[in-house]
């Protein structure tokens, strides 16, 4: 957000969500010369239309090393394919290459996972991905950086995708 916000223009409607109130207030100070940044809570591992949110409202959703934590991926990605607008952009940053200090650092606060894909470690490797876009109805698009070495040592990737505009057959 500290990157982004200062390259988009003034008439842009960024609304910038978190699942705990505290960080809110702590963005809401942090980029208080931004007027047009929303603020808003949002827990991914529920419905975003009960939130408060439009189902299709969104061109763009950009979530840094949140989706690995949900409980239920094929779920939240279901739910960030409804929030899109048709032809909308998911962007990912994620660890794609398992790093065992997590499990250290993070695992005792981790929810627990509900679906059995990921296992006992939140994290997808790239084909992973790849396939879990695929099957929540995104085209896949970059994964950067791409060269495997360079990826193990980084340990994430942003990941892309997109909302395709389902083709009509009784127009096509």
């Amino acid at each position: 957000t500290a990157a982004l916000l200062p390259v988009l223009p003034a008439n842009t409607r960024y609304v910038f969500t978190d699942v705990s109130a505290l960080f809110l207030q702590r963005a809401r100070a942090r980029f208080q010369q931004y007027g047009f940044v929303e603020y808003a809570v949002l827990d991914i591992d529920r419905d975003p239309t009960e939130q408060g949110f439009k189902s299709g409202g969104f061109d763009l959703i950009i979530a840094a090393n949140v989706f690995h934590a949900s409980r239920n991926l094929d779920d939240t990605l279901a739910r960030a394919y409804e929030l899109l607008d048709p032809g909308g952009i998911l962007l990912l940053v994620e660890m794609t290459a398992y790093q065992t200090w997590f499990d250290i650092v993070f695992g005792p606060v981790l929810s627990p996972l509900e679906d059995a894909r990921r296992g006992h470690q939140p994290f997808l490797a790239a084909e992973q991905w790849r396939g879990a876009l695929q099957r929540a109805g995104f085209v896949p698009g970059q994964f950067v950086p791409d060269d495997l070495p360079q990826t193990a040592v980084l340990g994430q990737q942003v990941l892309s995708a997109r909302k395709v505009t389902p083709v009509n057959s009784a127009t096509a």
